[in-house]
This record gives structure tokens, sequence and C-alpha cells, in this order.
């Protein structure tokens, strides 16, 4: 939001402000889901600010991205970013040394790279970027954090993991959040 403000000139409303920090809350809740932070041991910690870093790249990459779609389309900007992320990955790739895997992979392994690429990577990042053309980054953004919800019930569903009080609490909190965030309107408040 903070970000999309500065560089976007985005509105930054009170009920925009309220939604994100209340969806955020709701995300902290269903995440520690009672863990105390001070059992978090040092990889935790370490684990805890890469989220947080990645979070941050992620949301610069949506207000840069929101920039170049002012001036291409979505499909070119959308493969442009592929095309660098591979360029990037190409050098720890080669570090690997494996070819033989890449040969002697099974066809289950392959249709997961698959879906991996096309409806989980490709069409995901074209929708992303249409919609954040659109719309402003903050409304979409914050529709990631419903993300655990889903997890949450499948975890339930498939791995028996329980609901506990911390999850529902959360996810409803996450629910009025993002609620209050989309349906904050444009104009500036200070």
């Amino acid at each position: 939001m903070l970000l999309s403000a500065a560089f976007l000139n985005e509105p930054v409303t009170r009920r925009k402000t309220v939604g994100v920090f209340v969806s955020f809350l709701g995300v902290i809740v269903i995440t520690t889901r009672s863990a105390s932070t001070a059992s978090l041991n040092l990889l935790e910690l370490v684990g805890v600010l890469l989220m947080v870093v990645a979070a941050f790249c992620w949301a610069a990459y949506s207000v840069l991205g929101k920039k170049v779609l002012q001036r291409y389309s979505t499909a070119v900007a959308t493969s442009c970013a592929f095309l660098l992320g591979t360029l990037y990955l190409i050098p720890f790739a080669l570090t690997e040394g494996r070819t033989d895997a890449l040969l002697n992979s099974s066809c289950l392994a392959w249709l997961s790279v698959v879906y991996l690429a096309i409806p989980s990577s490709v069409i995901a990042y074209i929708l992303w970027n249409r919609t954040i053309r659109e719309t402003d980054v903050t409304k979409v953004a914050v529709s990631l954090y419903t993300i655990p919800i889903p997890t949450a019930i499948l975890s339930y569903l498939f791995l028996g993991e329980m609901i506990t009080y911390s999850l529902v609490l959360g996810g409803t909190l996450v629910i009025i959040g993002v609620y209050l965030t989309e349906s904050s309107r444009s104009s500036h408040y200070a």
C-alpha cells in the first residue's frame, strides 16, 4: 500500500489502511497458530525474515509491473519477466550439474513441471498483471492474504490437520480486512 501510494499515486484511505492492517493481523494469527514468539529459533527467525523480504519483493514487482503495463501488453510484460527470471536462474542450474535427472525423469515429473509452468505460472502471472493494470495494486495484493484460508481447509480435508480457534479467528480477520480494502473508495484522506 505504501509503495503504490508513493510510486503510483494510488489513494490511501482510512478504510483501505484498516483493511490491510486487519488482513495482515489475520495472517499473523493464522500462521503463528498460538506459537509463542519466545519459542522461535534462529532458523525460524531467518525464515520469517525471508518471508518479509519476499513480500517486499512482490510488492516492488507489482508496483513496477503496473508502471510497465502502462506501456506494454500483459503478454509482453509477463514474457519479459519470465525470460529475465530464467536467465537469472541459469547460473544456479548449471552449478547443479545434474543433467541426468532431466533425462531420467518420469512422465509424472514432467506433467508436474508442465502444471507448474502453465496454469500455476504463465496463466496466473498474466491474470495478475492484467488485474493490477486495471485496478489499485493494494486492492489486488491484499487478496493474497486469503491464501492461508483454503490452504488450511485443504490441510484439514487431505492431511487431517485440525481447524483451531486461532485459524477461524485469523480467517475471519482476513476476510473482514479484504472486504474493507476492496470496498474502500478512491478519495484521499489524511
